[in-house]
């Protein structure tokens, strides 16, 4: 019976619970078998008649840095990933996951699926997500490869950098938030986007801007929460954002685009908007963005 997890304690809590029902068991993985068609385990585990003959994974980029859950794919088909029947559906300039968990690439276990022989099919560079100003954005921090919009562009503009003199995101938030107040915007069309890795600090998660509730609201009680709550703005790091849209995204501050994992960063950060994309950040980070989008490289 699938169960929902929102708390990480209660997650804890009913796993030990399984543990001493009997219901579960305890295993140790060696990770430095992740391409094997079966990793090495410290006990047997019973996977007989429940691995799975073909498996998509999607979002793939994801995976690729990760043991863990590389070791467990390869636990759960049939033949692992060396063998195994898998339609792995990546972008790898939206792959993120090394800049949360703070390595460098190079020190990271990558899975290189081309080296398995698997066939790179390209999608069309086109998306009706997000408005033609925030496609070309895209396009600069995709190292110029063309992210067309279908839409039809506007005289409005649809991405705004926000000056923060001396990092008062907190003070700039306000001021933003009290104009789109006054333009009738809802607060459920916002989404704020902590862009500066998992820090929330700029702005105080559950306290009040411009009137609005800013809270981190789980997944499983979005609907419930904003029906009865007309004045709550979800707040999000990107990884609880990624492979989601809003109407309108703002994003606190932006990293220094240094590397590849910055600018892969940026580029799911901005393709979040679907309507209208708002950046704050200070002088050193706008810099930075505005070198990316001046860039003729």
């Amino acid at each position: 019976m699938p169960v929902d997890f929102s708390d990480l304690k209660l997650a804890y809590e009913r796993l030990v619970k399984l543990l001493e029902d009997g219901q579960a068991e305890r295993a140790r993985v060696d990770l430095s078998s992740v391409y094997s068609s079966s990793p090495i385990c410290d006990v047997p585990l019973n996977l007989e008649g429940n691995q799975y003959d073909f498996v998509v994974v999607d979002e793939a980029q994801d995976f690729m840095f990760s043991k863990p859950e590389l070791c467990y794919l390869s636990l759960v088909i049939k033949g692992g990933l060396s063998k195994g029947q898998v339609l792995w559906i990546q972008d790898i300039y939206q792959s993120i996951r090394p800049f949360f968990m703070q390595y460098e690439a190079d020190s990271m276990p990558t899975f290189v699926p081309e080296d398995l022989g698997y066939v790179k099919c390209p999608l069309p560079p086109k998306n009706y997500r997000n408005p033609p100003g925030v496609a070309k954005i895209a396009t600069l921090l995709n190292r110029n490869q063309p992210m067309k919009s279908l839409r039809t562009a506007t005289l409005a503009p649809d991405f705004e950098i926000v000056d923060c003199p001396g990092g008062r995101i907190g003070d700039v938030l306000d001021e933003l938030l009290y104009r789109l107040r006054s333009e009738g915007v809802a607060a459920r069309d916002v989404a704020i986007i902590t862009a500066d890795g998992q820090d929330d600090s700029h702005f105080a998660t559950g306290s009040l801007h411009a009137g609005f509730r800013v809270i981190k609201v789980p997944a499983s009680h979005e609907d419930e929460v904003l029906a009865e709550n007309s004045d709550v703005i979800r707040a999000f790091n990107l990884i609880e954002a990624k492979g989601r849209e809003f109407p309108i995204v703002i994003l606190c501050d932006v990293p220094m685009m240094e590397n590849d994992f910055d600018r892969n960063f940026m580029l799911v950060a901005v393709t979040r908007a679907k309507a209208k994309l708002y950046v704050l950040c200070g002088d050193e980070r706008k810099k930075a963005l505005s070198d990316v989008i001046n860039s003729k490289q």
